[in-house]
């Protein structure tokens, strides 16, 4: 593989999601090196999806940062002989260099996967599997962006009720909401608007997955901090 990467920014976009296994195969520095590679020639759409209607002939050359990571995540990577560890390994290379994936590519990237599943008719696609860890990664190494997490991209999971879809996305989702509450603490970003706008029924099984969650709200709403919450929740919250 080594000696195909000087001539990966010539080649359509189609052909190097096509060789992304085989770099995560070839170990990190082939990765990285490759990822390098295919967007040298796109600095000014390092965060940008492109759309294929908008290239030259139908056709798009090379791969922006922002496409890179968001097609490593929809790797099939058993048909490749890859390991799963293989595949969330590849990510977190990614995610290694802050440099390059930096928030505004991360956050394109994370909208592009979102409105993948969001959107109805031809095109949809399912989460992929390590969409929910890459959100706690974001957490952990990208803070800029939590209030996009936290106001967007979970509202939006949740209104496309991601627990009847993808069950295990939805536990990611719930243990995402925790984490969130843990690292925010006071202040004023928080995860409250996201808890909130969940059905009854999945309000509660957050409650139940972490009692803290449970408790901050209570405590909100003694201090006078959280109103007009919904008769069903409230009653939730009352019970001790």
């Amino acid at each position: 593989m080594r000696y195909i990467i000087p001539i990966l920014s010539s080649l359509n976009r189609d052909e190097l999601i096509e060789k992304l296994p085989a770099f995560v195969k070839a170990g990190k520095l082939v990765q990285m090196a490759a990822s390098n590679r295919m967007r040298e020639r796109l600095p000014k759409h390092a965060a940008t999806y492109r759309k294929v209607e908008s290239s030259v002939g139908g056709v798009l050359t090379g791969m922006s940062l922002c496409e890179q990571f968001v097609e490593i995540h929809y790797v099939d990577f058993a048909a490749h002989g890859l390991t799963q560890n293989d595949y969330l390994e590849s990510i977190k290379n990614f995610f290694s260099d802050t440099h390059m994936f930096n928030d505004y590519v991360v956050q394109n990237a994370l909208q592009v996967m979102v409105e993948n599943y969001t959107i109805e008719g031809e095109g949809r696609r399912d989460l992929p599997l390590a969409f929910m860890r890459t959100v706690m990664l974001t957490i952990k190494d990208h803070k800029s962006l939590l209030s996009y997490i936290c106001d967007s991209l979970l509202i939006k999971l949740i209104k496309a009720k991601v627990w009847e879809r993808q069950p295990k996305q939805w536990q990611g989702v719930m243990k995402c909401l925790v984490i969130l509450r843990e690292v925010q603490g006071s202040t004023s970003i928080n995860s409250i608007k996201a808890i909130l706008s969940l059905p009854t029924t999945q309000f509660e099984s957050v409650l139940r997955s972490n009692d803290l969650v449970k408790t901050h709200l209570q405590g909100l709403i003694r201090e006078g901090t959280l109103t007009g919450v919904e008769s069903g929740k409230a009653a939730i919250l009352a019970r001790r």
